[in-house]
């Protein structure tokens, strides 16, 4: 079953993240349209889009577990395998939002090397001489010298 969910999602990505596929700005009159219901032009918005969907679950699911455990320890007493059970649901936690937080800071890290977001700067044009030097001359921040 979850290999089944998993293989539908994947298609679901496959087939509505590329915007080539809905490039069809308005509909035209009497045609059968598809709009993209992920509301992502390209694979990154929707990576980053379910990274924003998952931190917003697993924050509030993390304090409820955390809360969950204080009163595993205080209803504890002496008993040792309650206190561990509740030693193992902090550590779950926090390992969970380790996790999650390390996720993101990896695929704004991959986003940065490879310039993917856009947000970079472009390299700025080396200005050219108009009209092209002549005479043993070279172009030199768009004009032309003559070295000696």
């Amino acid at each position: 079953m979850m290999r089944v969910l998993l293989m539908t999602l994947l298609v679901g990505v496959l087939l509505f993240s590329s915007s080539s596929a809905f490039a069809a700005d308005p509909c035209p009159e009497g045609s059968l349209c598809l709009r993209n219901p992920l509301a992502s032009g390209n694979v990154i918005d929707l990576i980053n889009a379910a990274l924003r969907f998952i931190t917003a679950i697993a924050i509030p699911i993390a304090v409820i577990m955390i809360i969950w455990a204080g009163i595993k320890y205080l209803t504890a007493g002496s008993n040792p395998k309650a206190i561990g059970e509740a030693n193992n649901i902090i550590w779950s936690v926090v390992i969970g939002l380790a996790i999650i937080f390390i996720g993101r800071g990896f695929v704004d890290l991959v986003e940065s090397v490879l310039n993917i977001g856009g947000s970079g700067t472009s390299p700025t044009p080396i200005p050219a001489c108009n009209p092209p030097c002549t005479g043993g001359a070279v172009c030199r921040d768009g004009t032309c010298v003559i070295l000696e």
